[in-house]
């Protein structure tokens, strides 16, 4: 018994909506790190669409919130700004592949943005700025790259690399 067309999707382009999916994800999550970050209330229980545990969690927990959603999204910068192709000989490697190279680059794309939104809190009413909130926010990022780098690595070891069709 044979599929209908319209299921007869290969495994690259399931993975490659998976993908732009994660990307979307990502910006979302840039986009609501930036929001949180300039609201000109630090509370985040006045935040409607915020689960209530989520926001008095957040609340609770000062500085260390900021370490999340920059974890969250340095988990997800390796596998967004790589591809993965064939390779010839049929391993996959970190540095090799430049990988880490662009790895690097998002953690520091995602620190600039860090800086932006504590240093926008200078100008901003009833918010202060707080080298915890940078430390901590570093933090995420470092552990969220290496967390998925990490992944990676494991992955390509066990065969789950996902190679693109016509490299």
């Amino acid at each position: 018994m044979t599929k209908p067309p319209f299921l007869k999707r290969s495994r690259v382009q399931a993975l490659a909506g998976l993908q732009w999916g994660a990307r979307a994800v990502y910006l979302l999550l840039l986009l609501t790190i930036l929001y949180l970050s300039l609201r000109s209330s630090p509370s985040l229980r006045e935040v409607w669409w915020l689960p209530e545990w989520l926001s008095a969690w957040a609340d609770r927990h000062g500085e260390l919130r900021t370490a999340v959603p920059y974890c969250a999204a340095g988990l997800l910068c390796p596998w967004l700004l790589t591809r993965n192709q064939a390779r010839a000989a049929g391993c996959s490697h970190p540095i090799r592949d430049g990988r880490l190279t662009l790895s690097l680059w998002a953690a520091v794309s995602l620190f600039a943005l860090l800086l932006f939104t504590e240093g926008a809190q200078l100008v901003l009413p009833n918010r202060v700025t707080s080298l915890a909130d940078v430390a901590w926010g570093a933090l995420g990022i470092v552990v969220g790259v290496a967390a998925s780098l990490c992944l990676r690595a494991v992955a390509a070891r066990r065969g789950l690399e996902v190679e693109r069709e016509g490299s």
